[in-house]
């Protein structure tokens, strides 16, 4: 079983970058939010989104501390292995509900848009490398 100290360079972060690789190697990275559940992250987006195309083919990614905006607030990174996980299967439920009691209201807003807009969202389980 991994540590779970594996990601306490995000601790207290609201915000993460996630890096994952293109088809052709290079890295991505984008800002997303995030929650460490003390032995993975979970993280909530659309099912269709280009991160989650990325792990599909390459499931190693790399996280570090950011701002909304993607600005790197470390120098550090932390390894992990990435796993989507569909709407309704348990993983996805306990990581939703580990989301909406981190970030409240501003969760339940991106729910509703998603729920207007019949975006179909998965839940991507980062476990440590």
């Amino acid at each position: 079983m991994a540590s779970v100290t594996a990601f306490s360079l995000l601790n207290g972060h609201q915000f993460m970058n996630l890096t994952t690789y293109r088809k052709n190697g290079e890295e991505s990275t984008r800002p997303v939010w995030f929650v460490d559940s003390g032995e993975a992250l979970f993280i909530f987006t659309t099912a269709d989104s280009w991160k989650i195309k990325h792990i599909q083919k390459r499931p190693e990614v790399w996280v570090s501390p950011s701002d909304s905006r993607g600005t790197p607030l470390s120098t550090e990174r932390a390894q992990g292995m990435g796993k989507v996980h569909a709407k309704g299967s348990e993983r996805a439920r306990y990581g939703n509900q580990l989301l909406n009691k981190k970030y409240g209201w501003m969760k339940w807003m991106f729910n509703l848009t998603y729920w207007v807009s019949r975006r179909p969202y998965v839940i991507l389980e980062i476990q440590p490398s």
